[in-house]
């Protein structure tokens, strides 16, 4: 495999939160060399890269929970600092059959690119399933990655919640793999209490989606680690071999029914089994 493997450390954001050095000491001795950041732990831009190296981590990128122009230089600033070279944006909500307000973000993106790339930094986006609702008989993430930049914008497919959206994750990844940076895995569990598709009885595909709709698609009993469930693992990370531009493939356990260090040592032991 020709990229990286890394850990969303949203994964284990509640040892984060009690000790910050000590959760990014374990997440080393788990076996990560490469993270994604979720926060700023309520540290300085120095602090923070200073525990980042004391752990012998390197950050991947630096999530940011929504795009906001009016702050995103500090962000960058920060970040920049920290020793990240990519933010990533997502969690955006469009208006259900209303065009104009997703293409007006799609500008906002380009010039979010923008201003990362003043930098020698790269703005990427991130899924959950509401940019696979249809507009127009088309995903939303169709429509955001055809009219934005590619030299501005990339994506950070999580296969997870593509499918939960009823999408072909391995088919999206298809379709544009010149566009992916980042691959979050995670998976499904065979017996879960949901189907896969939340659209299938749990949420409408039609009505305005929101963040309240994404917790209750949430149900800690619908996530397993990789390789235990349903999803096409394997088709994905042989996708993910064959592309030029993807950095890393990162695992982003978002719930658990094991310990989170159990849980992201058992998916690293099978994502670098396949290798």
């Amino acid at each position: 495999m020709s990229f990286k493997i890394g850990l969303q450390l949203y994964t284990v954001r509640e040892a984060l939160a009690k000790d910050p050095a000590a959760a990014l000491r374990e997440v080393a001795a788990a076996g990560y060399e490469y993270v994604e950041l979720c926060s700023r732990m309520g540290l300085s831009a120095p602090a923070l890269r200073e525990l980042l190296q004391e752990a012998d981590l390197k950050p991947l990128a630096a999530h940011i929970s929504l795009l906001d122009l009016d702050a995103l230089e500090e962000e960058l600033d920060y970040y920049s600092e920290v020793g990240c070279k990519t933010i990533v944006g997502g969690l955006d909500f469009f208006p259900y059959g209303v065009p104009g307000k997703l293409l007006r973000r799609c500008d906002d993106y380009n010039r979010a690119g923008a201003l990362c790339r003043e930098r020698g930094m790269t703005f990427c986006y991130h899924n959950h399933f509401q940019e696979f609702q249809r507009l127009c008989g088309i995903p939303m993430a169709e429509w955001m990655l055809e009219n934005t930049d590619p030299e501005l914008v990339t994506f950070e497919l999580d296969a997870y919640w593509a499918a939960r959206a009823g999408a072909d994750p391995a088919a999206f990844m298809k379709k544009y793999l010149n566009r992916m940076q980042f691959l979050h895995l995670k998976d499904y569990p065979a017996e879960a209490p949901q189907p896969l598709n939340i659209f299938d009885g749990i949420l409408s595909a039609y009505p305005q989606l929101s963040v309240e709709m994404l917790e209750k698609a949430q149900d800690r009993r619908c996530f397993t680690e990789i390789g235990s469930g349903v999803l096409p693992v394997q088709e994905l990370l042989a996708l993910a071999a064959r592309s030029e531009r993807l950095e890393a493939v990162i695992v982003d356990q978002d719930y658990s029914s094991l310990d989170s260090f159990d849980s992201i040592r058992r998916s690293l032991a099978v994502l670098k089994e396949k290798e």
